[in-house]
């Protein structure tokens, strides 16, 4: 599933959105474990909730952990198109 907001090792209930053949989308309903690389935001209009900006979603995750996920990310795509 694709979670909005979600991060790799959060855990909680989340809404099942949409559900294709092979992923789905998932809202988050409630967190009861944040994932270790979670810091505060420092961004007081970040957040998901109607009247929050949402548009920087990576402020609130460890810098090591964002270049961790970039580059898992590149690299999938760099091989899905055959160049890696």
């Amino acid at each position: 599933f694709f979670v909005r907001g979600g991060w790799p090792g959060d855990e909680g209930e989340f809404e099942v959105e949409k559900i294709e053949k092979k992923y789905g989308f998932a809202r988050i309903h409630q967190l009861s474990r944040f994932s270790e690389a979670r810091i505060e935001n420092p961004c007081a209009h970040s957040g998901l909730d109607p009247g929050k900006c949402g548009g920087c979603p990576w402020l609130g995750i460890r810098y090591e952990d964002q270049l961790a996920q970039k580059q898992k990310m590149v690299e999938y795509l760099l091989k899905r198109t055959g160049a890696y």
